[in-house]
């Protein structure tokens, strides 16, 4: 059999927009009626952990740039938010794309955060910076 794309990309094929090439995770695994069809974690039967918000994901919520692939100190600082911190528990040094604010107040790694973090953009907005 051969496939509709045979000697054309993916892109061009429009298969990359069918929903029936993702897993329930979001991860491309191509036609469901070939081998690849689940991914390591449907194969495991595990869902991905939640990845907690970053100081990044929050500056870029705030300033209302989801896309945004940099930002500067000084759009930080329009965010009312720091560029680097250190985390309270194991005190690495962290920047804003590592660092992760806590329901304690202080930035944690994503390896102390545990539950003391938020993993909606809008929840820790909210509890943060009290904007409804």
């Amino acid at each position: 059999m051969t496939q509709d794309w045979e000697g054309g990309s993916l892109e061009e094929s429009g298969k990359l927009e069918e929903p029936s090439y993702y897993c329930r995770h979001g991860v491309f695994v191509g036609d469901p009626y070939g081998p690849d069809y689940m991914c390591p974690y449907c194969e495991m039967g595990e869902d991905p952990e939640p990845q907690p918000v970053t100081i990044y994901d929050l500056a870029c919520y705030r300033l209302d740039m989801p896309d945004a692939d940099s930002l500067n100190g000084a759009d930080f600082d329009r965010a009312g938010l720091a560029i680097m911190g250190e985390c309270e528990v194991c005190h690495a040094t962290l920047a804003a794309y590592n660092g992760c604010p806590s329901k304690t107040g202080y930035w944690r790694c994503t390896d102390c955060i545990d539950d003391q973090g938020w993993h909606s953009i809008e929840e820790a907005d909210h509890d943060i910076f009290g904007v409804s």
